[in-house]
């Protein structure tokens, strides 16, 4: 076993070596980037899944075909299921979002490529997180209301202090048109209060936040404003989505005292954490720090399984959150053995991310 404060260079090459083995290492990824990749490969063997390609290369963190048989399919299952969902139920809130998309090269809302055939995209991950509870109502206002109880229970996290009594609305991928960004998941809901209000998540998996400036527009300042350090990146592609739910609510008649902006990513992916962080920490100047939240996506799941006790709970905290998987094919049982993300020194050229 490894041991904290050893020599960590070896474990990088053990799953620098793997990905390579799956044709799945991309030489941009950071180190959770690569133990995410991964996994998502180990995710696709498991169910039978035939790995695909790119531009002529192969891609094993990819799917060949949208709809190719997953060898765990009972008899009861939509032969004709998206190989990328959990479940029937999932696929099909899939197929209905995707049936939406305009013009693919100008939409906003979906990239059909990677909701169908990437594994470790934040969009079909988004999916099978919130399939099958926006369905159903009910469900999900039990789920949120494990995150976000009444102020005076001990068990929230934060957020709206009155409590979520019934989610009335739900929305996947809402885009603003003041602002380019986007609202993963739009939720509108009553308080216990009997008063309307939102919250709003932004929910990322594997995402690196390297990517180049958008130039403001002048037009941004007639939904919020805030301090200069939200104009670049990598805060201000929080920014942008922040502002996209402001304008929401805006259209929906929303005060801005009642709209809750969460961003939801892994734990472990630091990258996410820090930004997010980093994000709290300057809102706080403008005294938007009590309508701002972060979530852990461990955290969330563990939500859902206090309200909902199917199988699709389960698979996704393994597809998604099980590097418990990448540490044991790696020769690691657990993450405590000294297999650390953030000890591993990457080398990778960063100019280069993959969502």
């Amino acid at each position: 076993m490894a041991t904290p404060g050893g020599n960590i260079r070896p474990l990088a090459d053990l799953l620098r070596s793997e990905l390579k083995a799956r044709d799945a290492f991309v030489k941009g990824d950071n180190a959770f980037q690569r133990r995410a990749r991964l996994l998502q490969c180990l995710w696709r063997e498991s169910v039978g899944l035939d790995p695909g390609s790119r531009n002529g290369k192969p891609k094993g963190a990819r799917l060949s075909s949208a709809t190719q048989p997953r060898s765990d399919a009972g008899p009861d299952d939509d032969p004709d299921r998206l190989a990328n969902f959990l479940t029937d139920t999932i696929s099909n809130v899939a197929r209905l979002e995707l049936a939406e998309v305009g013009d693919p090269e100008t939409d906003r809302r979906w990239s059909t490529d990677r909701v169908r055939l990437e594994l470790i995209a934040s969009q079909p991950m988004l999916i099978n997180l919130f399939g099958e509870l926006i369905v159903d109502p009910v469900v999900l206002t039990a789920v949120l209301s494990q995150l976000w109880a009444p102020a005076e229970s001990t068990t929230s996290v934060g957020g709206p202090k009155e409590g979520i009594a019934e989610v009335t609305a739900v929305e996947l991928r809402r885009p603003a048109t003041i602002v380019p960004g986007v609202v993963d998941v739009l939720v509108e809901f009553r308080g216990h209060d009997g008063n309307d209000s939102l919250l709003g998540f932004r929910v990322r998996y594997a995402e690196n936040f390297r990517v180049g400036a958008v130039d403001p527009d002048p037009a941004w300042d007639a939904v919020a404003t805030g301090p200069d350090e939200l104009a670049a990146p990598p805060l201000q592609q929080v920014w942008l989505d922040y502002l996209a739910l402001r304008e929401v609510a805006t259209e929906l008649g929303v005060p801005a005292e009642r709209t809750w902006f969460v961003q939801l990513h892994p734990a472990e992916n630091f990258r996410a954490a820090d930004v997010a962080g980093r994000f709290l920490d300057v809102v706080n100047v403008v005294g938007l720090d009590d309508r701002c939240e972060v979530v852990s996506l461990e955290r969330f799941v563990e939500s859902v399984s206090e309200v909902v006790a199917d199988d699709w709970v389960g698979e996704f905290a393994e597809r998604y959150l099980g590097f418990v998987l990448v540490d044991e094919l790696l020769g690691f049982a657990t993450p405590d053995d000294g297999f650390a993300e953030s000890e591993i020194k990457d080398d990778a050229n960063h100019d280069d991310p993959e969502w």
